[in-house]
């Protein structure tokens, strides 16, 4: 294959420019990125470089809250766990009655120095103990008895203002059709003549910024399946990188010279004169995957220059956090990333695999929060981890716990209230009870929302109004 990555232009523009020495990508030129379109129906600011981001770290398999924030002078915690239940003398001590689980040895630092808050106790009525559905609850922010295809980030997207309309118009002028374009490319074509005349009043440093910021991801994922957290009504770019990996094309340079060569190759092709239908979609995929090798290319440039200011650990989810680190520090407007952490499914044995958990998930968190701090982002940004559900109180019989209801998370960041937020879950309970949740989830939803991210139609992305917490 004779095509090499650094034949690959880093951005749209470039790619237009390519035109002109038959490449073939013309009709690339004749419609906006589909990622300017927003919805200008809610009053949320539009993703920017200086605004607040927002990292979510799953922890899939439902993790067990009670050996990660450990009530350990609660008699009847060690009276329902009397072999899984974490020694006094073992504990963590962040206050006089609980503690960190002892391979959270970072965290406990970070709660000391009031970048780590835990919210206790957090579930929703009528919990779910299917692993599948539970998620699907906790990603889709809906009542356990509704059932949705988006999610609560998706819906957060569609609510996402334009931002300035001078800006948006200046940007998509940009992209303004070239004569002759076909009539499959009216409706752009009209909307790019309003928006080059609008253009030519904007100031050309704030175009340029704007343009700029458009070819970011609005969220972007680490991991080889879109979360339904992301999925939305309307489109948006989102993008996906393989975890732990600087790229998200397992094959490396192999597939991207291949993917380089498809959109070329499509960029050729030419539409028999009655498939105007089949010529939209053809457009509309050749569209997409030139969004897909821009942003790939332009991500593993940024992944193999960064310099982290701290030092992760060698795992997947270590390596995932870094990335994430290096394109916040990239100035991307990215304003969500996702990252997963797994295996907390811990029916049998637990302590050993337990334990290994909550060393990965607490130097990972630690060495990204101390990255942000050594490159001043640690104030842009809050990281907020989540669990489809808790373990019961009770041990089982084979030294582990079974799938239960609520239980802890972590929000960490530069400017939130640290210490513990919630009440914590009564422990006088019968044999294989639940925990009874007394914070609902989208509670912690709606202070991002509203607190983090300035969100004023928060109660029509969560379907009701939640009362924000303090964390924020």
């Amino acid at each position: 294959m004779n095509h090499h990555i650094s034949t690959l232009p880093a951005t749209r523009r470039e790619f237009l420019k390519l035109t002109t020495g038959g490449i073939g990508l013309l009709a690339f030129s004749n419609f906006a990125p589909s990622f300017l379109v927003q919805s200008a129906r809610a009053s949320t600011p539009r993703p920017e470089r200086d605004r607040t981001i927002l990292v979510l770290v799953q922890l899939a398999g439902g993790n067990d809250g009670l050996n990660t924030l450990i009530p350990y002078e609660d008699a009847h915690y060690y009276r329902l766990r009397p072999t899984l239940g974490i020694p006094k003398d073992k504990v963590l001590r962040i206050t006089d009655t609980m503690g960190l689980h002892p391979a959270c040895a970072e965290l406990s630092a970070l709660f000391k120095d009031g970048k780590l808050g835990i919210i206790q106790n957090v579930g929703y009525p009528n919990p779910n103990r299917s692993h599948f559905r539970s998620t699907e609850i906790w990603e889709s922010a809906t009542d356990s008895d509704k059932f949705v295809s988006t999610g609560w980030i998706g819906r957060y997207l569609d609510n996402t203002c334009a931002g300035s309309p001078e800006l948006d118009a200046a940007a998509l002028g940009n992209l303004a059709p070239r004569p002759g374009a076909p009539p499959s490319a009216s409706a752009n074509a009209s909307a790019s003549a309003a928006a080059s005349a609008a253009a030519n009043t904007a100031s050309p440093k704030l175009v340029a910024a704007n343009a700029a910021a458009s070819l970011d991801p609005a969220a972007i994922n680490l991991g080889n399946e879109l979360p339904q957290t992301y999925l939305a009504a309307r489109p948006h770019s989102t993008f996906s990188l393989s975890p732990g990996q600087p790229g998200r094309l397992g094959g490396g340079q192999q597939n991207l010279e291949f993917l380089e060569t498809l959109v070329k190759t499509s960029g050729n092709a030419t539409p028999r004169p009655d498939a105007s239908g089949a010529h939209d979609n053809n457009t509309y995929l050749k569209q997409t995957m030139m969004d897909a090798l821009v942003t790939e290319k332009r991500v593993r440039q940024i992944l193999a220059g960064y310099k982290p200011g701290a030092t992760y650990p060698g795992s997947t989810f270590g390596q995932s956090l870094r990335s994430i680190a290096g394109l916040i520090a990239a100035n991307l407007s990215t304003r969500v990333y996702f990252a997963s952490l797994g295996s907390f499914d811990t029916h049998a044995n637990q302590a050993g695999t337990h334990q290994n958990l909550m060393r990965s998930l607490s130097e990972g968190l630690s060495a990204f929060q101390h990255d942000l701090d050594a490159h001043g982002l640690a104030d842009q940004v809050l990281t907020m981890t989540f669990s489809e559900f808790g373990r019961r109180p009770m041990e089982n019989e084979s030294k582990g716990t079974d799938h239960g209801t609520a239980a802890p998370l972590f929000v960490m960041g530069g400017k939130i209230a640290g210490g513990l937020h919630g009440s914590a879950p009564s422990l006088d309970l019968e044999r294989n009870q639940d925990l009874a949740f007394s914070t609902d989830f989208r509670q912690v939803y709606a202070t991002v929302l509203q607190n983090w991210f300035a969100c004023k139609t928060t109660p029509d992305i969560l379907g009701a109004t939640f009362k924000p917490l303090g964390f924020v």
